[in-house]
Formats: structure tokens, C-alpha cells, sequence
């Protein structure tokens, strides 16, 4: 179970401190996807930060599995997150010297098997339409099949929450359909996926939708 409770979160501006998150709580059961929902600026991608342990907040506590993230030395909360958080990121963050096989088998190096993943690496790369772009960079890639592959790197592993930010953001209708399916999927298998999102369709997919505004008082 994911659990945030009373997060605040601020930034410095020119004129102080910018308050974007206060006294926002969360719960997400495994299995649910929990949609975040809000105008750009409004702290989407901060909570999405905040629940996937690489963000502290200010003030108030997270939970994951009873384990507070933030509470582990710095060695400590990076091994949690590389073994239990998957990230989708807008930016995708693909090592760009490396194909898209070895982008997808890199975050394995921190299981302690790595070799039995290597089934998934071939199902998620025909479910997700780029097997066949296995030998190319990302460079060679459009941005769909760059988000595509991104996707299929946050949920290889089997970590227990997927934290994705816009996921269908710069995909067609037929490739973001495609997407949704999957990400439904993973949550049928036991996962909690964390999602942000401008699009209202994800709503009818939704166990937990949370809607910010520009200052959030609650969830």
C-alpha cells in the first residue's frame, strides 16, 4: 500500500518560498491505478516525485509497504527505488549511446537475477510494438517509440509501483490505447500505478483520481 499523509512541498522564487503542495493525503491499494489530475504547474509531477522516493517533502510522511523512503540513508533509499519504483518520464531518459535492448536490460543489473527478466524484455517488446527496434538507438527513434520504450523499462523488474508521468503524451490514439491496456494490465497483476495526466480519458480507468489545483489543501 501506498500511504502519503499531510504532504507539503514548496520552492524558492524570487520573492520565497512558492507553496505547491499542502496538506495532501493519499492512499493506493495494490492493484489500483491512481490518476493525478490538474492544470500544468499545479505539483502533478512533484507528488508524482514525492511517492516515488526521489523527492522529499517539507512536511509529512510516505509509506510504501509500511517503509518510509525518506526515513533511509541516501545509499539506502536509492536501492529501494531502483528495486521497488518504476518511472516513466516525460523526458524518457534513455542512456542514448545504448540500443533499445540495452536500454530496457540496464535498470536489471540491480536484480539479482537478471536473466529471468529476459522473457518479459521480448513480451513487452511486441506488446508495445518496438521488438523490432531492438538494434536502434534512441535517436533512431521516434518520440512515440521513445515513450514506448520507456514504459517497457519502468515495468520490467516487477516492481510494485509504476510512477508515469503523461505516459500517453506523446503517443497516437492507436499507440496510447495501446499503452492504456498495458498499464491496466499491470495493475491486474498486483501493481499500483501512479499516473499523471492532462487527458480526462484516464479517469474511466481510474480506482483513485486526485485533482490539484494551483495550491492543494487536500486530495
Amino acid at each position: 500500500m501506498l500511504q502519503l499523509e499531510n504532504i507539503h512541498k514548496s520552492f524558492l522564487g524570487p520573492t520565497g518560498a512558492v507553496p505547491v503542495l499542502a496538506g495532501l493525503s493519499l492512499v493506493v491499494q495494490p492493484g489500483q491505478l491512481a490518476v493525478i489530475e490538474g492544470p500544468s504547474g499545479c505539483g502533478k509531477s512533484t507528488l508524482l516525485f514525492i511517492a516515488g522516493a526521489m523527492s522529499p517533502p517539507d512536511k509529512g510522511t510516505v509509506q510504501f509497504d509500511d517503509v518510509d523512503p525518506y526515513a533511509l540513508t541516501p545509499a539506502a533509499r536509492n536501492r529501494f527505488r531502483a528495486n521497488r519504483v518504476g518511472f516513466v518520464f516525460q523526458r524518457f531518459h534513455l542512456i542514448p549511446y545504448l540500443d533499445v535492448e540495452a536500454n530496457l536490460r540496464w535498470p536489471l543489473r540491480w536484480c539479482a537475477d537478471p536473466g529471468k527478466h529476459i522473457p518479459r524484455i521480448l513480451e513487452l517488446g511486441e506488446r508495445l510494438g518496438i521488438r523490432h527496434r531492438f538494434a536502434h538507438r534512441p535517436a533512431q527513434l521516434s518520440a512515440g517509440e521513445q515513450q514506448r520504450v520507456a514504459i517497457a523499462r519502468a515495468l520490467l523488474g516487477d516492481k510494485p509501483l509504476i510512477c508515469a508521468d503523461e505516459p500517453t503524451g506523446n503517443l497516437d490514439d492507436e499507440s496510447a490505447a495501446l499503452v492504456k491496456d498495458t498499464l491496466v494490465q499491470e495493475t491486474r497483476r498486483g501493481r499500483i500505478v501512479l499516473l499523471v495526466t492532462h487527458h480526462k480519458e484516464w479517469a474511466a480507468y481510474s480506482q483513485v483520481r486526485v485533482r490539484l489545483s494551483s495550491l492543494t489543501q487536500g486530495a
